[in-house]
């Protein structure tokens, strides 16, 4: 009996309910969905924009909201449907606009989010929402002019996000633009130390760049301070020790250490320390890293210069020949492959091979020609 009584009283709010539904207008069902919004509850709040527009299928803020609460569930196809009516009810209208280029973008159908997001700033160019979305395409296609475009237009608004500022320092040091990089850089104050760090990292590149050498050592080791190992920062640091200021000891610590903790992405490095070991005399060490460097980049014939080098002076001319010839194979006009392969001929005193070497370097480079002509008449 209690169980028909409960069944009986169910019913009969439902139907209480639905008879309440149905005497409501479009616009208090809005009203109501809009409350449920404002409390993050967005599949309860579709449900009274939907019975908005069963009232009434012309109300176009209707149509908006529904598609909002669609996108924010991640139902983007749905979304992108009562979004386009919406847009066709008001076609001026930005919010709609911007509204279907999220839609188009999470959907990853990127040409139809830009199309939106431009549609946006021409209906509203101050809608600094989709200068920003527009820059994170573009930034993260790699089409870093565009994105660094609108990211400025994004930072004409308010109340950017900070983070953006690094964004924008990225883009203008890929474009080369190093002094608005670090302008960019010292907008950007980040709370998270791997953040900080990179910050300093981009600093220091900027000013590496342009040849600040100062300003790049410091920079590279406060990261260091924060983060000891991040291959980024210890790449850096030895970049400028090894080209600007020439001092190899300390460029090999770091890219000694860089190697260790980031093998991946310091691949180049193993010829720069082999260059390094060479210039130092410690022969034994620089074949190690060039061998790395030519597992690397076998086509690559500095490192077949510099380890044929190393083999020379190691008095190991057979590797030595072999490493040079390869090099020749890569690249026939390498003058330091004929130079060093005719130093081997002459310490095997085979005058005729290092003959035909300095008679090739004459068609290439004079002067490298009459370096190795001296070591044949043994000046």
């Amino acid at each position: 009996m209690r169980k028909i009584c409960l069944i009986t009283f169910l019913c009969v709010a439902a139907t209480l309910f639905a008879t309440a539904q149905t005497a409501k207008s479009a616009k208090d069902l809005y009203d109501e969905g809009m409350i449920l919004v404002d409390k993050e509850k967005y599949k309860e709040a579709l449900v009274f924009f939907k019975d908005a527009l069963a009232k009434d299928p012309g109300y176009a803020n209707a149509f908006y909201e529904a598609g909002w609460c669609l996108n924010e569930t991640g139902q983007y196809k749905e979304a992108t449907a009562y979004l386009e009516k919406a847009a066709a009810l008001s076609p001026e209208s930005a919010k709609i606009i911007n509204e279907l280029g999220y839609a188009a973008y999470k959907s990853k159908q990127l040409d139809k989010a830009i199309g939106y997001y431009e549609k946006t700033l021409e209906l509203n160019p101050k809608y600094y929402s989709a200068a920003k979305s527009l820059g994170n395409i573009y930034y993260d296609t790699a089409q870093y002019e565009k994105a660094l475009t609108y990211y400025d237009q994004y930072f004409e608004s308010d109340a950017p996000e900070n983070s953006y500022y690094y964004r924008a320092a990225w883009c203008a040091n890929d474009l080369e633009k190093y002094e608005a990089a670090l302008s960019y850089l010292d907008k950007y104050d980040p709370e998270k130390d791997e953040n900080k760090v990179n910050k300093y990292a981009e600093t220091g590149y900027a000013n590496y760049k342009l040849k600040k050498d100062p300003e790049a050592l410091d920079a590279y080791k406060k990261a260091l301070e924060i983060n000891p190992d991040k291959g980024t920062t210890l790449r850096g640091l030895g970049n400028v020790y090894y080209e600007h200021l020439e001092k190899y000891d300390s460029a090999a610590v770091y890219f000694e250490k860089a190697i260790k903790v980031d093998e991946e992405n310091s691949k180049n490095y193993f010829y720069k320390l082999g260059w390094i070991y060479n210039d130092s005399e410690k022969y034994d060490e620089a074949i190690k890293m060039l061998k790395k460097a030519i597992v690397y980049d076998s086509e690559a014939v500095t490192n077949r210069e510099e380890i044929g080098y190393a083999y020379y002076k190691m008095k190991n001319t057979g590797d030595a020949i072999s490493q040079l010839k390869e090099g020749i194979i890569i690249d026939p006009k390498s003058k330091l492959c004929h130079y060093y392969l005719g130093l081997c001929y002459i310490s095997l005193k085979q005058k005729d091979n290092a003959t035909e070497e300095y008679k090739k370097l004459q068609t290439i480079d004079e002067a490298q020609a009459a370096k190795l002509l001296k070591a044949m008449n043994g000046e």
